[in-house]
């Protein structure tokens, strides 16, 4: 028979029980006081209080059935069980440590807890490098739904796609077996990715794909929205598939190409134009392809040789083609119908008309070379014709006998003596001269001649005694303003040097020593010391250059180089910007590259060289840049862009009617205007034709 508690109750205040009014199992209940009393007996037989509404008393309770309580509060004391301990509450069931934790163990050993950080919930694994685990059952099929691993830095491991409502953000590195279809990113639909999803460090995509959609109406993004990089980088290729057009914008800023960590190249927006840029010093770019045998260049573009363009094949130009300098022999040239061969003789290009009648119908201009051949200009198209040739064709040919002067001819069968006749009586000691000197008879073989830059016009200003703006200091022949302009004659600089420095100086450098005593310059005198010791440190940095390779004369040769073919006697905006460039890139190689040998401490030749050299990097930079900023054509200064129909200089006296003075700095030169003002001679256009 199945033991039982009896219960006894008093609602008297203070009542105990007796030992008579207890059995041994029965137990007593003071429903006022709010007590429990029993029986003991060890062989003396007392009433014992064994809980009270507060505390336990005394002793341990020991329940072998149910316990059935609306309150109970336990007060430093151990709750154990060899068997299982329910918690079965039609209500909330509450654990409060307060403030402290609730400690989970396992035979005594604790395992894990939960604890309030800062009103935080938090859930600790107490085992070092032990994971937490939660799991589940999906058809009695036991699953671990999301592993915390706590011996790889908390790493997130999740058994199956992740639902994401809102904003998802990630600030350790996110593993994902992969992102599609089946496990991936959602915002609650079936598009990936849509919420924002902000990573901060790194996302590492093991297989499988990552899906970004639009809806039609927004596009779908992946987007560094702060200041940092968006590196996207992989160990294998990179594969870039859309069914539409793929855009790379840069946002105003140029689109770089690396090969391992190197920049090799760079696409860039160039004033709207489209620029294919080799970023790596002399490196060429190259077209390539594949002509079903094997890869072949097709065009080459040499950035150690000026850009100079190697094509695999032949080239068409329907509209015609510009080129600067062109090297043929025995190519023939078709010109809207019309065959020329080119040929080579003594570094000399000539054409061959096919039908010198049918070409003659057509000249537009002439230039006489020798007593047989004409430079003549047809369709557009300059070719050598020998006269010889051509039977009489009623056809005015318009054909030059030197500078700025023209003649007017009909092409019949005496042409050629005529032609020799006034070469013979105005040019014959020229032509003499010419024989003896290249040992070629000109007026058989096409005399080799060559433009060339004859001086630089201007110079320092100067007032009538010869003396610049700085007191005591004259500049005199070239180096002032001088006194010729665009057609400047032969032998004028020797004229002007002759009269400033024999008639003129003389007496006003005089003039000025006569005026009287000036101040004395000694060796402390402070702009003494500090142009000293300029000169000091400019020449220990030409002694000392970090890595000497080139001598002056190597530099020398680059910078007169790049003047020569875009500052000559033509330029042109996107020839001078070219230049500027690679003249500022020459400086920064030029002071860390020179090599001079020998010492300071004696005459050193290759050391004055050097500053020359320096000196002239200098001015060839300034010359480019007020070239640049000069949008008109005077004088020597001829931009392209600026000339009349008829090839001769057109000045914008309303634009830059001025002097430039550019004063020096490190960076960028500042421009300095002197407005002319031109009080007896108004300035007017003059055409040389």
């Amino acid at each position: 028979m199945a033991q039982t508690i009896k219960l006894k109750r008093s609602s008297t205040e203070g009542k105990i029980p007796t030992t008579s009014q207890l059995a041994l199992g029965e137990i007593a209940i003071n429903t006022f006081d709010g007590r429990i009393f029993f029986e003991k007996n060890d062989g003396s037989a007392t009433i014992e209080q064994i809980l009270t509404t507060d505390s336990i008393t005394t002793g341990s309770i020991t329940i072998t059935g149910s316990l059935q309580t609306d309150n109970i509060t336990i007060d430093n004391a151990t709750i154990s069980s060899d068997l299982d301990i329910t918690l079965d509450s039609a209500g909330d069931i509450i654990l409060d440590a307060d403030a402290t934790d609730i400690i989970l163990k396992d035979g005594g050993t604790e395992f894990g807890r939960f604890k309030r950080d800062s009103s935080n919930f938090v859930i600790k694994s107490a085992t070092s490098d032990k994971d937490i685990i939660f799991k589940g059952v999906d058809n009695s099929s036991t699953i671990t739904a999301l592993t915390l691993d706590m011996s790889d830095a908390g790493s997130a491991t999740f058994n199956n796609h992740v639902t994401v409502g809102d904003d998802c953000t990630v600030t350790g590195n996110l593993g994902v077996g992969a992102l599609n279809a089946s496990y991936g990113f959602y915002n609650n639909t079936t598009s990936y990715l849509n919420g924002n999803t902000t990573v901060n460090a790194n996302l590492t995509v093991d297989a499988g794909a990552i899906s970004i959609s639009g809806d039609g109406a927004n596009a779908a993004t992946l987007t560094e929205t702060g200041a940092g990089l968006l590196t996207i980088a992989t160990v294998d290729d990179l594969v870039l598939d859309s069914g539409a057009d793929i855009t790379i914008d840069a946002g105003g800023n140029d689109i770089r190409l690396f090969s391992s960590g190197t920049e090799f190249g760079k696409f860039k927006s160039d004033s709207s134009h489209l620029s294919l840029y080799s970023s790596i010093q002399d490196k060429d770019i190259l077209f390539k392809g594949d002509d079903g045998g094997g890869a072949i260049t097709a065009l080459q573009l040499d950035m150690s040789d000026a850009g100079k363009a190697v094509f695999n094949g032949v080239g068409n130009a329907d509209a015609g083609v510009t080129i600067d300098n062109i090297t043929i022999d025995g190519t023939e040239i078709d010109s809207r119908g019309l065959k020329y061969k080119i040929y080579k003789t003594n570094d000399q290009y000539w054409a061959k008309v096919p039908d010198p009648e049918i070409i003659m119908k057509t000249v537009e201009t002439g230039r006489r070379i020798n007593d047989y051949t004409y430079q003549i200009r047809t369709n557009g198209v300059l070719s050598m014709l020998d006269l010889r040739s051509i039977p009489r064709v009623n056809k005015r040919v318009v054909m030059t006998t030197g500078s700025h002067h023209y003649q007017t001819y009909w092409i019949d069968g005496s042409v050629s003596n005529q032609m020799e006749q006034i070469n013979e009586s105005k040019y014959g000691n020229l032509f003499q001269m010419y024989e003896k000197i290249v040992d070629e008879n000109p007026y058989e073989t096409p005399m080799m001649i060559y433009p060339a830059v004859h001086y630089t016009m201007g110079g320092i200003w100067v007032d009538y005694n010869l003396m610049t703006t700085i007191d005591g200091l004259f500049a005199c022949g070239e180096a002032n303003f001088s006194d010729h302009g665009a057609n400047r004659l032969g032998a004028s600089a020797l004229m002007q040097g002759l009269a400033d420095g024999y008639f003129v100086a003389p007496q006003t450098v005089a003039n000025y020593l006569a005026k009287g005593t000036f101040e004395e310059i000694t060796h402390d005198h402070p702009e003494v010391i500090s142009s000293v010791e300029s000169v000091k440190n400019r020449i220990e940095r030409l002694m000392n250059a970090p890595d000497p390779k080139h001598s002056p004369d190597y530099f020398h040769r680059k910078i007169g180089s790049i003047l020569w073919t875009s500052c000559g006697m033509a330029r042109d905006k996107d020839s001078l910007k070219k230049a500027i460039k690679s003249i500022e890139q020459i400086k920064i190689d030029f002071w860390n590259n020179i090599k001079v040998t020998g010492n300071d401490k004696d005459f050193n030749q290759t050391l004055e060289k050097a500053g020359r050299v320096a000196d002239f990097i200098e001015l060839g930079h300034l010359m480019c840049v007020d070239a640049l900023d000069r949008e008109e054509s005077c004088g020597a200064h001829a931009r392209l862009e600026y000339l009349a129909e008829s090839g001769d200089a057109m000045r914008d006296d309303e634009n830059f009617g001025y002097v430039a003075a550019w004063e020096f700095n490190d960076n960028k030169p500042t421009l300095h205007k002197e407005n002319l003002d031109f009080e007896f001679i108004k300035p007017t256009y003059r055409d040389y034709k």
